[in-house]
């Protein structure tokens, strides 16, 4: 028993503290199956979400890039209308 008069001093002396954690140890394997189950949806929707992001995202830059290469292009041709397109040296 003084191994365990030890162990609860060692923690402050809260038995509450102890009992708290082996109602975790005991609860866990029940509980951990069923939150997973209720929150795979709440993961799969926030995935989802940040794949539809990334693409909006990737159109909207692809968009920008395009006119900003075509604005690039035509001040280029007005510069210098003679030579052709590509810019090599």
């Amino acid at each position: 028993m003084a191994v365990f008069e030890d162990v609860v001093e060692g923690l402050g002396g809260s038995i509450a503290t102890l009992a708290t954690g082996i109602g975790v140890l005991v609860l866990a394997p029940t509980l951990l199956p069923h939150v997973a189950r209720a929150i795979k949806p709440l993961a799969v929707a926030a995935l989802q979400s940040g794949i539809v992001g990334y693409r909006r995202i990737g159109e909207a830059t692809g968009a920008l890039h395009a006119e900003a290469r075509a604005d690039i292009e035509a001040q280029r041709r007005q510069r210098h209308p003679g030579r052709p397109a590509g810019g090599g040296a």
